[in-house]
């Protein structure tokens, strides 16, 4: 990827991170957002990591929680990649 991309993805986790930290009307998901365009923009076999691992890293921050419905939230972030990438993928 170019140097561009990676500043940009870079840019969009820290966005999302801080947006997802701080207070926020219910059901606004800027990790789901970035799921779609990683999907879209990112190669398939990493485009998954990104929300997955910015979603791992804001809970490590504010609180784990139940282990089998933190399964169930990363998983769909992860199939919001697959629906990126076969939707809208440019």
């Amino acid at each position: 990827m170019k140097s561009m991309n990676i500043k940009l993805i870079i840019g969009l986790v820290l966005l999302v991170a801080l947006a997802r930290l701080s207070p926020h009307p219910w059901n606004v998901t800027p990790v789901g957002a970035l799921a779609l365009f990683c999907g879209a923009y990112l190669p398939r076999r990493i485009a998954w990591l990104v929300p997955v691992c910015t979603t791992l890293a804001v809970d490590m921050m504010i609180g784990l929680y139940n282990p089998i419905l933190m399964a169930f939230v990363y998983g769909a972030f992860a199939c919001s990649t697959v629906i990126g990438s076969s939707w809208f993928r440019c």
